[in-house]
């Protein structure tokens, strides 16, 4: 495929409408005087006149003008090249590439591999930036690496090609492939386990069967390829990226929609489960690497709609004693403390978060709670996705009330995207554990 028939096939793939975006920076050029360039290319689906149009480098302002002088029409995927207007001819820059410069007799009043570049139209608004300078190396580019991501930092990386840049060309780090990552192993916990099971659900109103896991330890624990195997040897997969909470739960099921139109605020996952026989089955609950991490049977013959709790989650899977139909008069209680089991020995705890939609650029939020007297406490922030983001508070004594404030940065000290963020505490008191969640909507804003 030709230079032209690339870019185009690019250009197709990008959203329409006209746009001009910085593709490579020349500031470490082997000779300083003549060698510096800023390429640009169009990716939008009209030619785009660039008269008028200006870069500054944080130390001058420039007016970019044609270097043969023609008018400056860059053309849809055609590259432009804003030269030192005493280029002498350094590189090898394709006849198809618009060749353009600056006003100035130095591009950009000396370019420095500390400069930030801001591209500018004729109307002195902002179309572009490079605001992550580096220095690559003598003699080679920084080129941007994916067309469709913005300017961020991992998205520029060092020419990789041999001559160090490629002006007026598909940047050489567009033909790199990003070496294959090693499968990951994912450890064994023991301490996710079957907690809850509709077997029998009124499939004629379009409930699902589903079963309900709950992780006891209080640090999130990774499932991704645990697997649920049935008596005949039938069974499913657990995505991978798929996490449980500590103290908490995860439901899985065949039909997630309607799962969630039926017990909305749970947190559940789809998954090819197997089905569980209204009569009586046996349900296995196997590691990664295919470990038995415990199995329940029931007998089968319970009300429609009516799910199997487990009493005590410390308790054995394999009791029948330690199983009992839901006392809850929705019939079952996914996501939430079994309707069976006792209540924690010294009360319960509480949390609270405000407001509920913040912007951490303005604001804190401001999360309160109250636990039992002589507690350790632990306070988590995830992600939707069920990944630590932060941990506010890590074990530490306390009791009565508190209150702590999160100012939307994860473990790097990076602000976190907009989305949505659970907020968690964990008291642990007595030997016995009690959890409270609240739901965070987070909202990042830079008005």
């Amino acid at each position: 495929m030709t230079m032209i028939g690339l870019i185009m096939l690019i250009v197709a793939l990008l959203p329409t409408g006209s746009s001009v975006i910085i593709t490579e920076v020349m500031a470490n050029a082997i000779n300083e005087d003549t060698g510096e360039f800023i390429e640009i290319l169009n990716i939008g689906s009209s030619s785009v006149n660039l008269t008028g149009w200006g870069f500054t480098d944080g130390d001058a302002k420039d007016e970019i003008i044609p270097f043969n002088g023609k008018t400056p029409i860059l053309k849809p995927g055609q590259f432009g090249v804003i030269l030192d207007s005493e280029y002498a001819g350094e590189y090898e820059i394709p006849p198809e590439a618009l060749l353009l410069t600056t006003k100035n007799t130095t591009l950009g009043d000396g370019l420095s591999t500390k400069d930030p570049i801001t591209l500018f139209d004729e109307k002195g608004e902002t179309v572009d930036t490079f605001s992550h300078p580096f220095n690559p190396g003598n003699g080679i580019s920084v080129e941007r690496v994916s067309l469709e991501i913005g300017d961020v930092e991992d998205n520029w990386k060092p020419c990789p090609d041999p001559s160090g840049s490629t002006p007026g060309r598909p940047n050489a780090i567009w033909k790199v492939k990003p070496p294959a990552e090693k499968p990951k192993e994912i450890a064994l916990s023991r301490d996710v386990i079957i907690n809850e099971l509709m077997y029998a659900p009124e499939t004629k109103v379009g409930h699902p069967e589903w079963i309900e896991l709950y992780n006891r330890s209080t640090e999130p624990v990774e499932i991704s390829g645990y697997q649920i195997v049935d008596s005949s040897g039938k069974g499913c997969r657990i995505p991978d990226g798929t996490f449980v909470r500590p103290l908490s739960y995860l439901v899985l099921t065949r039909k997630l929609a309607s799962f969630k139109g039926w017990f909305p605020h749970a947190e559940a996952v789809e998954v090819k489960l197997p089905s569980l026989n209204n009569s009586g089955d046996t349900v296995s609950f196997l590691g990664p690497g295919g470990e038995l991490i415990e199995r329940v049977s029931y007998k089968g013959g319970g009300e429609r709609d009516r799910s199997l709790e487990r009493i005590d989650p410390k308790g054995r899977a394999d009791d029948p004693n330690n199983w009992h139909v839901s006392l809850d008069k929705r019939g079952a209680t996914p996501g939430e403390r079994n309707s069976v089991a006792g209540l924690p020995k010294e009360g319960r705890i509480t949390l609270s978060v405000k407001p509920r939609i913040f912007n951490p650029e303005r604001m804190k939020l401001k999360i309160s709670y109250e636990v039992p007297m002589d507690s350790r406490i632990t306070l988590y922030i995830f992600n939707s996705a069920g990944r630590l983001v932060v941990t506010l508070i890590k074990s530490e004594s306390g009791g009565g009330r508190g209150q702590i404030e999160w100012d939307g940065r994860g473990r790097s000290g990076r602000r976190m995207p907009t989305g949505l963020y659970l907020c968690q505490l964990i008291a642990e008191f007595e030997g016995d554990k009690a959890a409270a969640t609240a739901v965070i909507p987070v909202i990042i804003s830079k008005k």
